[in-house]
């Protein structure tokens, strides 16, 4: 959840305030190999991505967020399992 917690922040620093208040999705994967696929996948769909580089693990590719997502392209990732409580270490 630190990773994208992360990847949130560097999205915040490179996108402009918008009028309304955006949907908030956390998507969990294996590995970093599904990690970048999902990436390719969703930067396919013409959506911001702002990935993040952990400097603790070498730079290592840990997490992802994309620009502000409203109504119109919610559908797009209702393929993608959300984070739920069945994670360890999740609390809602």
């Amino acid at each position: 959840m630190v990773q994208a917690g992360h990847a949130v922040f560097e999205s915040a620093l490179r996108h402009s305030k918008t009028l309304q208040h955006p949907h908030f999705v956390v998507l969990g994967f294996k590995n970093e190999q599904q990690l970048e696929k999902a990436y390719q996948q969703i930067s396919s769909f013409d959506i911001k991505l702002y990935p993040f580089y952990e400097p603790d693990r070498d730079n290592e590719f840990t997490a992802f967020a994309t620009e502000s997502i409203f109504e119109n392209k919610r559908h797009l990732f209702k393929k993608y399992n959300c984070l739920n409580n069945s994670f360890v270490g999740v609390s809602t």
